[in-house]
Order: structure tokens, then C-alpha cells, then sequence
């Protein structure tokens, strides 16, 4: 048991703690209430507005780019009608000059076409070499064993041009001019003017003008037309009807 003496001494002492841990405690939530709360407070303003300002910068870039985009797209557009109008006057361009082409592709009295004068029957194919570039030159064996050599210039009214040769000899025997189908008879009208009025096969739509006493041309419906040699003759060319 705890006597007089000792219960006095617990009292004094409590007596001077407990005052001091409520001063403590006090002085803790003045320091909370003052200090620290206002402290989070200010780190959370301060947090905000950062977040605020970084999203501002980030609403502004947003729309400068759509500007920026908004202009591309407008100098796009432009650039896009521009080039469309440049592309309507070339193709004008390209149409007058293959109309102006169609106008001359025979020169008068001459069966050749214009540009296609040399070589002719009867030359050697190696002149070809002298003229066309050799990447131009297509060297062709058909099945049946006929050399030929065929000419794709993308720069000429013919779609391609191709000679053929005797294999043993090197001589031109026959010219074969491949044109783009046409519904009104260009080569044919061409051929009108040069040579009159043609030989006509009774059963095809085959026409023959003689070109010298030794070669004759060919017009096989309206866009194969064919300088060959004395005796050869296309195969669809049959009765003729002499004028």
C-alpha cells in the first residue's frame, strides 16, 4: 500500500506534468491550426495553379496548331486548284499538238509516213541502229520463224512500227504502222490524199495503193497500214476489184 508520504509526493508531481503536457498539447494545435494547415493549403494552391498553367499552355499549342493546320489546309486547296488548271492546259496543249500531228503525218506524194522515211523496203535492218536508240529496238522471232524488229516510241502517233527481214539477206521485206483505233478514218483519209483512190478487197475492209512498180501499201481497216514488198500481200487481202 502506498502511504500519506508517497501519495503526496505522486500528487505534487502530477500536479506539475499535467500542466506542462497541456501546455505541450496546446502549443501543438496552435502550431497545426496555424502552420502546418495553412502550409497544405498553400501546397495545394500552388500545385493547382501549376496544373492551370500547364494546361493553358497546352489549350494554346492546341490551337496554334489548329491554325497552322487550318492555313496548310488552305494553301493545300490552293495548290491543289493550281495544279488542276496546269493539268487542263497541258492536256489543251497535248490535243492541239496531235491534232496538228494527224495533219501531218504524210508528206505529199510520199507513202511514208513523216519521220518513218528511212529505212525502206529493201534496205538493210541494221540501218535501224543509225537511227532509233538500241533501247527502242525490240529484236523479235515468231513462232514460225520470221525475224522482226519492233519499235515502241512514245512519242509517235503509232503505237509501234515493226519491220520485217529476211534473216539470211538482212532487207526490209515489210513495214507494219500500228495507229490507235479511230472512229473517222484518219490514215485513210491521209491516203486519200496522197494516192487517190484505192484498190478495195471485195470481202474485207482492205485497201491498196501502189507505192512504186515493185511495192504496194495497205490500209487494213483503219488503223493497220502496211508498206510491203512485190509479191506479199496480206492475208486478208482477196479478190481485189481493180479500179
Amino acid at each position: 500500500m502506498i502511504d500519506n508520504s508517497e501519495r503526496s509526493v505522486i500528487v505534487k508531481y502530477a500536479k506539475i506534468i499535467l500542466p506542462t503536457i497541456a501546455a505541450t498539447a496546446t502549443v501543438l494545435i496552435f502550431f497545426y491550426e496555424n502552420y502546418r494547415l495553412p502550409l497544405k493549403v498553400l501546397e495545394t494552391s500552388v500545385n493547382y495553379k501549376d496544373q492551370t498553367n500547364v494546361i493553358e499552355s497546352l489549350s494554346k499549342d492546341i490551337a496554334e496548331a489548329n491554325r497552322k493546320l487550318d492555313e496548310s489546309t488552305h494553301e493545300h486547296h490552293a495548290t491543289n486548284a493550281k495544279l488542276d488548271i496546269a493539268q487542263k492546259r497541258i492536256s489543251s496543249q497535248e490535243s492541239f499538238l496531235k491534232q496538228l500531228q494527224l495533219t501531218q503525218l504524210f508528206e505529199p506524194n510520199n507513202f511514208y509516213p513523216v519521220t518513218y522515211g528511212r529505212p525502206r523496203i529493201g534496205d538493210q535492218i541494221d540501218s535501224l541502229r543509225e537511227i532509233y536508240r538500241e533501247e527502242l529496238l525490240e529484236w523479235i522471232t515468231d513462232p514460225d520463224g520470221d525475224r522482226k524488229v519492233r519499235i515502241t516510241d512514245p512519242d509517235s502517233y503509232f503505237e509501234y512500227i515493226e519491220y520485217d527481214y529476211d534473216k539470211e539477206t538482212g532487207r526490209i521485206s515489210g513495214i507494219v504502222f500500228d495507229a490507235p483505233f479511230t472512229e473517222n478514218d484518219i490514215l485513210l483519209h491521209r491516203l486519200y490524199e496522197i494516192g487517190g483512190q484505192p484498190t478495195r478487197s471485195s470481202t474485207f475492209n482492205v485497201s491498196r495503193w501502189k507505192v512504186s512498180p515493185d511495192v504496194n501499201s495497205f490500209l487494213i481497216g483503219s488503223n493497220t497500214y502496211m508498206i510491203l514488198d512485190k509479191g506479199i500481200s496480206p492475208i486478208l487481202w482477196r479478190d481485189p476489184i481493180e479500179k
